[in-house]
Order: structure tokens, then C-alpha cells, then sequence
């Protein structure tokens, strides 16, 4: 069992009543991609992302890989500080991800490339997180996979694993591909993580008023705003590079969960609320 630090009790609580009582009927997940169901890092120690999975696969060239290591040292500091304005660490992070997206075209990334990242290991997924996906898919709760993250690299590593279910949808940056497979563009507006608040709605929703929120950043716990007659059960992952800010995930989430970040807790919270409906 991961380390699991629950806020406050009795509003937790209060919130999981309230989930029990909805049923599968009423209940849906909204989740980041990147170290949330995925590990941060990988067993060699290497962090990893559906961007970094490019890179360690060394299908663009040494070159690429110091372009991305150079942008990570640049932005990696802004993208967590909690100092800055809204604003500044907004024009920040667009600033990044444009460069990055504009890096996998100059140095050409195709299609083929991104099916073969699917297939290997360069994203491992948090113990326990197929077991997860599992559960949703057998009682028809829907996922809403919300990434600042590369799309199209999500869904080749779902695929590969026969995990990507029906009642599932991947929100996230998508590239656009020339005749011959080659990377010509990408999806508008760009989606990074500190603008991925205004991209659930509760139309998306679908009238269901329980919601489980998965992050491990203080801007996904925004993910889904509290709304009328709804309940939501935030849960945020601390990783090695957020471990110090644990006061700061408490004033947002419902629950933390440390650094060696088992989905086992998610999972013992899905079966309470679903009990013998999953059985």
C-alpha cells in the first residue's frame, strides 16, 4: 500500500457516501496522463513522459535529445513553482510546449515512429493502474484522460495493450501527419498543463455528478471545478520532484499519495463505491 494521507476525514468521507450512493450509473474519472497513470520515472531512473518516451527511444538524434534536456532545465522549475503569477507561468509553459512540438517536426518524427514508442517500455504504468482501467471498463464508468501530453503517443501505448476500452476518450495535444507519415503540424489550442482547466465541462460530463480527479500537479486538481449538486474526490500524486510540497497538494486534494505510488488505494476506493456491482 502506497503512502496515503487523507485531508479531512469527514469531509472524505462525506464524499464517498455520496459516490456509494450514485453508483456506477453516476460516477465518472477524470485523469492526467503523464506521471499520474503513468511512473515518473523508469526502473533506470530516467523520468519519462509521452515526450520523453521519443526521446529515450532515440528515434531523432543526440540533437534532439540535449533540444528537449535544454527546454526541461528552462521550464521544468516554472511548471511546479507555486511563486509566480497565473500569467507569466502561463506564457511559460506555451512557450514550451510550442518549441517542443516545433522540435518533433524540424527533426522528423513520423507516424511509423510514434506506433513503435506504443509498443516498447518507454512509459511503464503505476502498479496496479491496469487493474484500474479494468474496473472502469467493466462497469462502464467512463475515463476522461485530460494530457498536456502527446495524444497520439497515449493512445499507440493503450493499443499495444489492448487497454484502450470504449468508454474512454484521450484529451491531449494531437499531431497532424503529411502523405507520408511525417509530422506537418499540430492540434489548436495547445494544451499544456497549466491550462487544463477549462477542458472538462460538465456537458462532457454527461449528467453524471460524482467525480474522481487524478493529478500530480496543483493545476490538475482544477481539472473540474466544484459544481452544484456534484461531488468530487480529488486525489493527487506526489513524485519525487513535488515530494516537498505536501501542505501545498493538501490545500487542493482530497487525498496524497507518496512517492512510491501504487494505484491500489484508487482501486480499494472504486470497489467501495461499486461493491457487489463489480464483484
Amino acid at each position: 500500500m502506497a503512502d496515503v494521507w487523507i485531508v479531512n476525514a469527514a469531509v472524505f468521507e462525506q464524499k464517498m457516501t455520496a459516490f456509494r450512493m450514485a453508483g456506477a450509473e453516476g460516477i465518472c474519472v477524470v485523469s492526467d496522463w503523464d506521471r499520474t497513470l503513468t511512473q515518473p520515472k523508469m526502473a533506470n531512473g530516467q523520468d519519462t513522459t509521452s515526450y520523453l518516451a521519443i526521446v529515450h527511444g532515440g528515434y531523432l538524434g543526440d540533437a534532439y535529445r540535449d533540444e528537449m534536456a535544454r527546454l526541461y532545465v528552462k521550464y521544468r522549475g516554472v511548471e511546479l513553482a507555486t511563486d509566480i503569477s497565473e500569467s507569466d507561468k502561463l506564457r511559460s509553459m506555451d512557450a514550451w510546449w510550442m518549441a517542443a512540438f516545433e522540435l518533433l517536426r524540424d527533426f522528423g518524427l513520423t507516424r511509423e515512429m510514434i506506433e513503435d514508442v506504443g509498443a516498447r517500455e518507454m512509459m511503464v504504468l503505476r502498479e496496479d493502474v491496469d487493474v484500474f482501467l479494468g474496473l472502469l471498463d467493466r462497469v462502464r464508468v467512463p475515463l476522461h484522460i485530460v494530457s498536456a501530453g502527446l495524444g497520439d503517443v497515449i493512445t499507440a501505448f493503450l493499443d499495444a495493450r489492448a487497454l484502450h476500452f470504449v468508454h474512454m476518450d484521450v484529451i491531449a495535444n494531437w499531431m497532424r501527419f503529411g502523405e507520408n507519415g511525417e509530422v506537418v503540424g499540430f492540434s489548436e489550442p495547445v494544451i499544456h498543463s497549466a491550462n487544463k482547466t477549462q477542458l472538462v465541462d460538465l456537458e462532457r460530463l454527461g449528467g453524471r455528478t460524482c467525480v474522481l480527479l487524478l493529478g500530480d500537479t496543483l493545476e490538475d486538481a482544477e481539472m473540474v471545478k466544484d459544481f452544484e449538486g456534484g461531488t468530487v474526490i480529488r486525489i493527487g500524486f506526489l513524485n519525487a520532484d513535488t515530494e516537498n510540497m505536501y501542505d501545498a497538494f493538501a490545500d487542493v486534494f482530497d487525498v496524497v499519495v507518496g512517492t512510491d505510488g501504487r494505484f491500489d488505494c484508487v482501486n480499494d476506493m472504486v470497489k467501495n463505491w461499486l461493491g457487489s456491482v463489480i464483484q
